[in-house]
């Protein structure tokens, strides 16, 4: 699961972009985020609680990423 690529959305538009960086656990789960509108510069790292995995699209590929959110 680490590494693997999501989109958490809010109100039907993507709020950002993220990699797991952790795995899941019954508290919630660490992701890299990203912005939306771009991948290069800083990330951070923040925990999400389970809860959010609700508002979250998972992709397989980069590519599928990419395109998923557009």
């Amino acid at each position: 699961m680490i590494g693997r690529m999501g989109c958490y959305f809010e109100n039907g538009k993507v709020k950002y972009r993220f990699k797991f960086a952790s795995e899941i656990t019954d508290s919630g789960f660490y992701a890299e985020i990203c912005k939306p509108d771009y991948f290069s510069g800083t990330t951070r790292i923040i925990k999400m609680p389970i809860e959010s995995l609700s508002k979250c699209r998972f992709y397989t590929s980069e590519r599928a990423w990419i395109a998923g959110v557009k």
